[in-house]
């Protein structure tokens, strides 16, 4: 049992089945278009950070087994009603505000929600992987008032045609290693201080397929460096920017929308990679992807050093 699936459960609060199976390498998760394991976790995470934040709709709870949604979205409106400004969200967070007047038929499921945090924080003491880290923390992130700070990015609502499947990372696992084939380009997309966030392909398999090389917030959620996203620029976007040896330099702020669809392979060190993403990084070695064992998202960091550096 994967020991994200095993603390959940240690502490009443079974995840997902669904979720804790992706986790748990069941073989009905291996699919050759999905990959398997944990990158299919975070591939079903993915669509519930990619949903606008709701304080009176629930359906982040579908992360466990067992939750009455409609009752918590009952409670949710009696709660906004007497002054909870997150509604079901992060009731035990100084944010939120005291909620008085509960009814006795309220308490207990109050209870539960105000509950969730602190186990939480019992379940990160409890593990010893990053990889099981990075998943906690965003399973947080939906479920509290929501990420405060850092670079927030603006949301796509709907569905992207740039493809998530374990094939995903071949290109940007070249590039790491400085090659660009022919015909394909690079886009650096910047912070408003000019630091790097994301690499954007273009004509190198599906085109605005990005990975971010920085944390990112998204609908309130803090996706960590790794994440493969996809970028969507507004009608009539002009890449009127600086122009570096493989693309051109493209400031946050001229993005229109970014989906986040899972974590790379890249997202986890190498020495940890195989634990973590399990056969889908044997399939992508099988596969002939340029050193998917050993390349490291540091790698993509200088490199888009270096494309910066290079107009200055």
């Amino acid at each position: 049992m994967h020991e994200l699936s095993a603390a959940f459960a240690q502490v009443g609060l079974p995840l997902n089945f669904k979720l804790a199976e992706m986790l748990d390498e069941h073989f009905s998760h291996r699919t050759e278009r999905r990959g398997c394991g944990y990158a299919q976790a975070t591939r079903w995470l993915a669509t519930l950070v990619n949903q606008p934040r709701d304080r009176l709709d629930a359906c982040d709870l579908l992360i466990f087994d067992d939750w009455n949604l409609a009752k918590v979205n009952e409670l949710a409106h009696a709660l906004m009603a007497r002054g909870a400004v997150h509604g079901w969200r992060g009731l035990d967070r100084p944010q939120a505000c005291d909620v008085l007047g509960v009814l006795p038929d309220e308490a207990p499921m109050l209870e539960e929600l105000r509950g969730l945090d602190p186990l939480m924080q019992v379940i990160a003491n409890r593990l010893q992987h990053g990889e099981s880290h990075r998943l906690l923390g965003m399973m947080r992130d939906l479920l509290g008032p929501g990420y405060e700070g850092g670079v927030q990015v603006p949301a796509m609502e709907a569905k992207s045609t740039v493809g998530s499947c374990p094939q995903a990372e071949e290109f940007f696992l070249e590039i790491a290693h400085r090659r660009v084939r022919r015909g394909g380009a690079v886009n650096i997309v910047v912070s408003a201080s000019g630091e790097p966030l994301l690499l954007e392909k273009l004509r190198l398999g599906e085109s605005h397929s990005a990975v971010s090389l920085a944390p990112i917030v998204l609908n309130g959620v803090l996706l960590p460096p790794g994440s493969l996203c996809a970028i969507g620029h507004a009608a009539g976007f002009q890449l009127a920017w600086a122009r570096t040896p493989h693309g051109h330099i493209v400031p946050i702020g001229d993005i229109a929308a970014i989906r986040f669809l899972r974590l790379t392979t890249l997202s986890v060190e190498p020495n940890d990679r195989l634990r973590a993403f399990s056969v889908m990084v044997q399939a992508q070695h099988a596969a002939g992807l340029f050193s998917p064992l050993t390349t490291t998202l540091a790698q993509l960091c200088e490199f888009a050093a270096s494309e910066l550096a290079s107009i200055r």
